[in-house]
């Protein structure tokens, strides 16, 4: 199955420790979205995050998973204790070819400042899935930080 990741997910170490199946396919975009770095991981941690903002895209990358690795995915998304949600979207990648991928998100709580080791995971992520300069940039910006 295939799996959208924009966030710390990205990064391929994480995903090899997370995901040993997981085959990176392609960096794709979601529109109509925006990435966002929010409270409600835990009590103390912001994570990244996706909340709906008609003319915006997330980019991120493209994997194959098994499903051993969803079920991983899972876990650790806590996703059976309703921290995040997951559903089916429609993507593109740069040619404009459509595919659909499972992704996990959920109820934007405070948007936050994350800390820097988690930032620096998620543009490294960035990087591995080759994506726009531009978009690198913003992750790495204080833009994204509120």
């Amino acid at each position: 199955m295939k799996y959208f990741a924009y966030g710390s997910n990205m990064n391929f170490k994480q995903m090899d420790d997370r995901c040993p199946d997981a085959k990176f396919l392609k960096k794709v975009y979601l529109e109509d979205y925006r990435f966002i770095y929010d409270k409600g991981c835990d009590w103390w941690r912001t994570c990244g995050n996706i909340t709906e903002s008609k003319g915006d895209i997330v980019w991120g990358g493209l994997f194959e998973i098994s499903d051993n690795d969803l079920k991983n995915l899972d876990e650790y998304e806590q996703y059976d204790k309703g921290l995040y949600d997951r559903k089916i979207f429609e993507l593109k990648d740069e040619e404009g070819e459509l595919t659909k991928a499972i992704s996990y998100f959920r109820e934007t709580e405070v948007e936050a400042v994350p800390c820097e080791e988690y930032q620096n995971i998620v543009v490294q992520g960035a990087k591995d899935c080759g994506l726009p300069e531009e978009y690198i940039s913003f992750l790495a910006s204080e833009k994204v930080k509120v």
